[in-house]
């Protein structure tokens, strides 16, 4: 088997920006040069659900990122729904945006044989591959797809799966991100190396 290294980035962040964004204030987000798509339904999910949700998406867009040419977050399930092909069902402005991104970005054949082999796994090993959480476009080109941790979050059941279906098809670049504040105890970096070669080995060509 090739081993393909897959390891958590430990990343620190200034508890200031925490608490400011649990306090309502999403100005790291909002004045950076992240994508306004992010900027807004982020924003927007943080109104709903205030607290530290939807932060290590935000540090990680807005200063971790910062030459990328586009960008979005999403929580839908591009990978495995029918609607993401057809544009069916579609009903909010930042799904349709984000139908149209796929389309544009990644193609309709691309994303149509992604999702037949999303699927094709999902059936074999009874589970579903999750997108994750961001996906960047740098100024060459390049797509950055990555999942962000913070603390003591872990990985959930089909994450890794979805990291190997994406480099396997789309030949782009995958980071799992761990963050944690500044001066407290270092966390323990987790090597996925060994699940995630042979997660993509098994995928078909």
């Amino acid at each position: 088997m090739v081993e393909i290294e897959l390891k958590e980035d430990i990343v620190p962040y200034r508890k200031a920006l925490l608490e400011a964004w649990i306090n309502g204030d999403y100005s790291m987000l909002t004045s950076s040069t992240s994508s306004d798509y992010i900027k807004k339904i982020i924003v927007r999910k943080a109104k709903k659900r205030p607290g530290t949700r939807f932060f290590g998406e935000s540090f990680v867009s807005s200063l971790l990122y910062k030459k990328m040419n586009e960008g979005w977050y999403s929580s839908y399930q591009w990978l495995t729904s029918d609607q993401w092909l057809t544009g069916k069902s579609l009903t909010s402005r930042f799904e349709k945006l984000f139908y149209e991104a796929l389309h544009t970005h990644l193609g309709t054949d691309p994303l149509t044989k992604i999702q037949n082999n999303s699927k094709n796994f999902l059936y074999k090993n009874k589970i579903k591959p999750r997108a994750p959480d961001l996906w960047l476009i740098d100024k060459s080109g390049e797509h950055h797809f990555i999942e962000c941790k913070k603390g003591s979050d872990k990985i959930h059941c089909g994450q890794i799966e979805s990291l190997a279906i994406i480099k396997k098809y789309l030949k782009c670049l995958i980071r799992i991100i761990n963050l944690y504040p500044e001066g407290s105890k270092l966390p323990k970096q987790i090597d996925y190396t060994e699940i995630f070669s042979r997660i993509y080995e098994s995928l078909p060509d």
